[in-house]
């Protein structure tokens, strides 16, 4: 037996999504221009005062009073830390901008891949050209911005510790943490959009069928 829905209950929920859709929409835009304002900002005055943001790799044991436990022994090592370093060379400071500029753009692109998907949705045209074109776009800004945001700050830190060391012998290691989950990302995206594709396909196919 199929269940026949009401007509006010029917309008409620198209009413309920498509608030849902606005606030989504609202919220990608809001939290897109918040977010590079805020970094752009915060970027500026640690360059303007020769402060450089890191994320430097550590092999340091835990201090005595973190392992001091009854009746239990516990080890552990750090393996990053978050500093701010000043006097670096240019090199340095210029891969921090490369890095933090692209974490930007990838930034940007997420929220306007969401403000687009909630768009089409509200437009019912979700299987368009404009949607798989916007996949596509925000899939390779978060693959390639994901290896030269995270590359450009992992040599950075590696460049780092050598000009903190010295010899880069001493308390900072000359290593860095590489992060793939932007590239990961950025790939899953484009296999979307690959799915995209093919809706749009099946759909000009349907269309004429009828």
């Amino acid at each position: 037996m199929t269940e026949t829905i009401q007509p006010s209950r029917s309008r409620f929920i198209n009413a309920y999504t498509r608030v849902t859709l606005w606030g989504f929409f609202a919220g990608a835009i809001l939290v897109g221009l918040v977010t590079v304002a805020a970094g752009v900002i915060e970027l500026v005055n640690d360059l303007a005062g020769g402060h450089v943001p890191l994320n430097l790799t550590l092999d340091t044991p835990l201090p005595a009073a973190a392992t001091n436990c009854a009746g239990c022994t516990l080890t552990g090592t750090f393996n990053s830390a978050d500093v701010v370093v000043k006097g670096l060379s240019g090199q340095v400071i210029a891969l921090v901008l490369v890095g933090a500029i692209g974490s930007l753009l990838v930034t940007l692109a997420l929220c306007v891949l969401v403000a687009v998907l909630a768009w089409r949705l509200l437009r019912r045209g979700f299987f368009r050209r404009a949607v798989t074109n916007t996949v596509v776009a925000a899939g390779i800004v978060l693959t390639l911005g994901g290896i030269i945001s995270k590359g450009a700050l992992a040599v950075a830190g590696v460049k780092a510790a050598g000009e903190i060391d010295g010899s880069g012998h001493g308390y900072w290691p000359l290593a860095a943490n590489f992060d793939p989950t932007l590239l990961s990302f950025g790939l899953v995206l484009l296999l979307i959009a690959t799915a995209f594709e093919y809706g749009q396909r099946l759909q000009k196919e349907t269309e004429g069928l009828v």
